[in-house]
Order: C-alpha cells, then sequence, then structure tokens
C-alpha cells in the first residue's frame, strides 16, 4: 500500500503528504470505520486507513485508483477549515434524484455527497487511462471492442467511361 501511495501522490501534487496505515493498528480505526469499507480518510488530518481484509485480491491498479479516491478526501480535508468540518459533521445527508431505480447501486445517498462525487470522479478518470476500467460505484467494466479491418472493395468502379 506505501508503495500504491507514493505513487498516487506524485500524481497528485496538490495534495500534501499524509500517512496510509492499516486498520488493525488502530482500535479507534477499528470501532469508527465503516463495515466494509477498503479505505477511510480522517476528516480532520487526511490521514488514510485502510482495511487489509477488503483490500485482499485488488490488482495494482485498483489499490492505486482508491488510494486516489482516498486522496481526494486528504486534499478536501487539508483545504477545509476544521470549524467547517466540524458542522459538516451535523447537517443532514443529501437526498438520492428522483428517478434512481430502487435497486441501484446509485440509490444511497452517500454516493450524492458533494465530497465522495468529487472523490468517485478522481477514481473514475483515472480508471479511464488503464486497459479495462472498472466504474468505480457500479463495478462495471467497459467492453474494449476491436476495430473493424478496413475492407477493401474490389468490385466494379463506379467512375463511368
Amino acid at each position: 500500500m506505501q508503495r500504491a501511495l507514493a505513487k498516487v501522490l506524485g500524481e497528485m501534487p496538490d495534495v500534501k503528504p499524509v500517512t496510509m496505515s492499516p486498520s488493525d493498528s488502530s482500535i479507534l480505526s477499528r470501532l469508527f470505520a465503516p463495515k466494509g469499507s477498503m479505505a477511510t480518510t480522517n476528516p480532520f488530518t487526511g490521514n488514510i486507513t485502510y482495511n487489509p481484509a477488503a483490500m485482499q485480491g485488488q490488482s495494482q491498479d485498483e489499490l492505486e485508483n482508491t488510494v486516489a479516491h482516498e486522496l481526494t478526501h486528504s486534499r478536501q480535508a487539508q483545504n477545509t477549515p476544521w470549524w467547517k468540518t466540524a458542522a459538516n459533521l451535523f447537517k443532514s445527508d443529501v437526498t438520492v434524484p428522483a428517478g434512481i431505480n430502487q435497486n441501484s447501486p446509485m440509490n444511497n445517498p452517500y454516493v450524492w455527497r458533494p465530497h465522495e462525487m468529487e472523490a468517485f470522479q478522481t477514481e473514475r478518470n483515472r480508471a479511464m487511462t488503464q486497459p479495462y476500467p472498472v466504474e468505480p460505484i457500479l463495478g462495471t467494466r467497459d467492453i474494449q471492442l476491436s476495430r473493424p479491418r478496413k475492407q477493401i472493395d474490389v468490385g466494379p468502379s463506379s467512375i463511368k467511361r
């Protein structure tokens, strides 16, 4: 994970260096990390905690995409005064836009939070530079179509003599 952090920090020079540690290294991390999350970012410090079990089986590109997502949150923490961050903890969650299917992964207020939308877009942009990009929310892959072969027309010419 430290290699992924170093690489992605190099790609995001506007983010000040942060620490990244496994969630099992701190009792507070284990208590406050959302269940099933791969990684979380402290909204006050920007430091990242990751879940080693959830990261199991991820490719290097997927690890780096997750780190890019979390570093976006680190940048947000670094650019937001602590009192605004504290005030946001008491705000009600955003609502899901009308027309979203009930069974869709997009039917989740978390996905529509402005900070999350920015982080998912960072992750999406980075994934699009990779051979088989994975959409971060839906988990779908883009289908790579082969280019059609150029066909040479060997039929009679349509030019009149």
